[in-house]
């Protein structure tokens, strides 16, 4: 007949070996990811940032400032015959009465 003491020492001993093995495992684990997340982060900042994506122009907070304006005076070449019309409070001047 066998010592049952004797037995669940073994299976203890066994049982704490897999559960280091298991602890090492898994810190070895969440190193891994730890790094690939510091690498995308990198990346991210690096390679992805707000000026770089295909919707910038749409987002842009100064787009605005950076846009000429629609006519630039009576002889614009931009403008057609359908853009005759002139609107009121429409100052094309003030640049040269104000300096």
């Amino acid at each position: 007949m066998l010592n049952l003491g004797c037995s669940c020492r073994l299976y203890a001993d066994l049982t704490a070996s897999h559960a280091g093995q298991l602890t090492l495992g898994q810190l070895d684990a969440d190193a891994a990811r730890k790094e690939w997340d510091k690498e995308l982060q990198t990346f991210r900042s690096t390679q992805q940032g707000k000026a770089i994506t295909h919707e910038w122009d749409l987002n842009r907070p100064d787009a605005k400032s950076r846009d000429s304006p629609a006519r630039l005076g009576d002889n614009d070449p931009r403008c057609g015959p359908a853009s005759l019309q002139q609107f009121a409070g429409e100052d094309l001047q003030i640049g040269e009465r104000v300096t």
